[in-house]
């Protein structure tokens, strides 16, 4: 979902729908997906003592790196639709990218992989 996402805002990629548009009004209309935890809550009680405590933390960090980036990006479609001045949408959209960058780098404590490859 992360990876669709970012493909789906990012300002370089050649199949956007309306290349007249600003980034600022692309993720505006693109809102991020509502990521699901549900997985995770229900099965964190097996894992607990079953996990080290290492990889449970690298876990949680994750998830809270997911949840900082949903609402760095909804905190930045708000001020662009609230016409805040540029200063203020400029700097949530780079808090917003910027939480983007790292969450996509971010690997799965669980597994050799990267967060594009979790379901």
């Amino acid at each position: 979902m992360l990876n669709a996402y970012l493909t789906q805002i990012d300002l370089d990629n050649s199949r956007r729908e309306a290349a007249n548009q600003s980034g600022q009004e692309w993720i505006a209309h693109h809102p991020p997906p509502k990521w699901s935890t549900l997985a995770w809550e229900n099965c964190l009680n097996d894992l607990i003592g079953d996990v080290p405590q290492v990889q449970l933390m690298q876990a949680f960090a994750l998830h809270a790196d997911f949840r900082a980036y949903t609402l760095a990006t909804e905190l930045a479609i708000s001020y662009f639709h609230q016409e805040l001045g540029e200063d203020a949408v400029s700097t949530a959209y780079s808090v917003q990218r910027e939480l983007g960058k790292k969450v996509e780098q971010s690997t799965n404590p669980f597994g050799n992989v990267s967060t594009g490859s979790l379901q």
